[in-house]
């Protein structure tokens, strides 16, 4: 109980003091500077928003957002971690091992249905927990809904009209560089949580983003060359909770 109580107090004036610490480290140029990359990302979000609700006293809560923001940032620690080894082994980490988003949550069910055996640990029908809503992609539009999955989509219509997209303990990756906006902007609504949603787009193409951040991320890492066309507009809505999005070309 002490230790609890100990946690609760101070746990976020000790994250505070580690995080602190950590960046006067990186400011001084003890460490290599590459891991500013992996500090200051919405995947060590994720994790440090698991680290504070555990020290809330949310230990099974806590201990689950931690382990998947730890999930996402594997592929950035593996090749640390393990530098003898070819980083491309890492690259397509979370598509391939995405399953153990699936082991964590299972854990956590387990856990939560075996402390509270009385009460139930989803009141929806069954099988819903890991309900997938069919992909449609018709005239350049799409809208997908993915749960606990990994999943890519490539636009090759004449136009892209908008759309959708819906992540939870999952990933989506978007690919419109084979198709081009009309004259008008487009709006494209994203939802993530616990997740990661990557867009491929023309360098050429502005992107407008408005979207919500907690505990997440959304940024744009293309490197943009030649003309910018202001008609070629792709607005993305929505919101971003312990998870990111990332604009890529």
């Amino acid at each position: 109980m002490k230790n609890s109580s100990f946690l609760h107090k101070f746990g976020f004036a000790a994250l505070l003091i580690f995080i602190g610490a950590f960046l006067l480290v990186l400011q001084l140029d003890l460490i290599s500077s590459q891991w500013k990359y992996i500090v200051f990302s919405w995947r060590m979000l994720v994790f440090v928003g698991g680290v504070l609700i555990f020290a809330k006293g949310c230990r099974l809560s806590g201990g689950v957002v931690m382990a998947v923001g730890l999930f996402f940032l594997a592929p950035a620690l593996l090749p640390k971690i393990f530098p003898n080894v070819n980083p491309v082994y890492f690259s397509d980490f979370t598509s391939k091992y995405w399953a153990i988003l699936l082991i964590i949550a299972g854990v956590a069910i387990a856990i939560k249905k075996y402390r509270n055996p009385q009460v139930p640990v989803c009141s929806c029908k069954r099988g819903a927990i890991f309900a997938h809503e069919k992909v449609q992609v018709e005239e350049g539009f799409i809208q997908k809904k993915c749960s606990f999955a990994s999943n890519k989509y490539k636009i090759t219509a004449r136009e892209f009209t908008g759309g959708s997209l819906q992540c939870s303990f999952g990933s989506i990756v978007l690919d419109l560089r084979k198709t081009r906006l009309p004259e008008t902007p487009v709006t494209l609504a994203i939802k993530v949580e616990f997740g990661a949603i990557e867009i491929r787009v023309p360098s050429d193409w502005v992107v407008e983003r408005n979207v919500e951040q907690n505990f997440g991320n959304i940024e744009d890492t293309r490197t943009v060359s030649g003309t910018v066309s202001d008609s070629k507009k792709l607005i993305i809505i929505g919101s971003v909770a312990f998870g990111g999005a990332e604009i890529k070309d």
